[in-house]
């Protein structure tokens, strides 16, 4: 199911200090019977277990997206540079509607990830990006953090289209760290 061993070292630490699972020493782990504090208290680790894998992909994110934002300026093409302002300007020429914004979103990272003209860094992406699409929904973001994350896409555009990597490497730190703030705070 492509889970690492921490995430499920993790996952098991949180059950079994929930009370929902035991484990046996050279038995294995076995179920706890269930009452409803304990349904309750086991959705709320789940919750816990998400917020961990998201925050997990927020700093992979930042490894890898603030060097692809410096790339991405030095070496894109014309064409990748008018690709990543097609995709940021359908964005906003969208209507309101948070699950096909956060999909249009994560397709600006991805398009600045193609402008590196690496395929490794461009499908580590595209990695990434498919995993908080099927996990979007735990992404409950405050609309007004919402809406300034979405516009420090044209900043991050601009500093792609002007050649200047170091500033366009700052302003993605800058907009992940705020992902990661807003995550967190859920």
């Amino acid at each position: 199911m492509g889970v690492s061993r921490g995430i499920l070292r993790e996952a098991f630490r949180v059950l079994e200090m929930r009370g929902i699972i035991e484990s046996r020493p050279g038995g294995g782990r076995f179920l706890r019977p269930l009452d409803n504090q304990s349904l309750y208290d086991l959705e709320a680790g789940l919750v816990k277990l998400e917020k961990a894998v998201l925050l997990d992909i927020c700093d992979a994110r930042r490894i890898l997206e603030i060097r692809t934002a410096e790339l991405a300026a030095e070496r894109g093409s014309s064409a990748d540079v008018a690709a990543i302002k097609k995709v940021m300007d359908d964005f906003f020429a969208a209507e309101f509607e948070l699950g096909r914004q956060m999909d249009q979103d994560l397709d600006f990272h991805v398009a600045v990830a193609r402008a590196t003209g690496n395929l490794v860094l461009w499908e580590l992406v595209r990695v990434l990006v498919a995993i908080l699409r099927a996990h979007r929904q735990q992404m409950h973001l405050e609309p007004d953090r919402w809406s300034a994350m979405c516009y420090q896409h044209r900043e991050i555009y601009a500093a792609i289209a002007e050649r200047d990597g170091r500033r366009a490497a700052e302003l993605m730190a800058e907009h992940l760290d705020g992902l990661r703030r807003a995550l967190e705070a859920i």
